[in-house]
């Protein structure tokens, strides 16, 4: 073995490095010294017995395979889902006078939910709000949520959340992210819960969630002329959310 090795000299620190880790494995030590000398092969055959080298594919080749098993398995048991927009809702309520309470809704755009598993927690959520359609039932009164007392929405049509983490389960996930509208992007948390799920009448499953949050609008320099005694600081979203399964 070691004439074999004396007869080439030319194979990278790396290799050398690769082969040492495989010697020493398999108990070659004189050959292991002379790699640490910097006397290395050219052709990695002649470093190692041709049984060795066949050995050591083998085993990246197997390990190759469980690692895509893997990854087939992990693709597979996420399903792809689809939010159904016209069973999917948003609406929110704000105090007026300290008295009662305003509700309205908005118009989603999109809400995407990304890495549904058995268990039913995803691992990310996003959702595009659009602030122009904003309805209280109240003609004047949603012209000036829209105009730039409010939301600007000539300026600032959209509001946008993007998680950043999901914890808990699915019947109490805690969904930390970030929420932009006014021009401001402030971090936030909803409290998620999976409502559960059906199997239609052509086999699709369809899957319900909710989520609520709560969140102070000046923060957002939203309606700062109005103080909370006419129109309360907090802002409460509540997004109910119906998704398809999709082949």
């Amino acid at each position: 073995m070691r004439n074999r090795v004396l007869r080439h000299r030319n194979v990278s620190q790396n290799d050398c490095a690769t082969y040492t880790c495989e010697l020493r494995r398999l108990g070659t030590k004189k050959a292991e010294r002379l790699c640490a000398n910097e006397q290395s092969p050219r052709d990695s055959n002649l470093f190692f017995p041709v049984a060795h080298k066949a050995d050591m594919t083998n085993r990246i080749v197997f390990f190759g395979l469980i690692m895509l098993a893997s990854s087939a398995s992990s693709a597979s048991a996420e399903s792809r889902f689809v939010v159904d927009r016209a069973h999917t809702t948003a609406s929110f309520s704000v105090s007026h006078l300290t008295l009662t309470t305003v509700a309205g809704s908005v118009a989603i755009k999109e809400i995407t939910l990304d890495g549904i598993g058995p268990d039913r927690l995803p691992t990310s959520i996003a959702a595009d709000f659009d602030l122009k359609t904003i309805d209280t039932r109240e003609a004047d009164r949603d012209n000036d949520l829209r105009s730039d007392h409010w939301f600007d929405t000539a300026k600032y049509p959209d509001m946008i959340f993007k998680s950043s983490k999901i914890t808990g389960d699915a019947k109490a996930m805690t969904i930390a992210g970030d929420l932009t509208y006014h021009g401001v992007t402030k971090p936030v948390t909803l409290a998620g819960k999976y409502v559960g799920s059906i199997v239609d009448g052509k086999g699709r499953t369809h899957v319900g969630y909710n989520a609520t949050t709560t969140f102070d609008r000046t923060q957002w320099g939203l309606g700062t002329g109005f103080p909370s005694a006419i129109v309360g600081n907090d802002i409460t979203v509540k997004i109910d959310v119906e998704a398809v399964q999709t082949p």
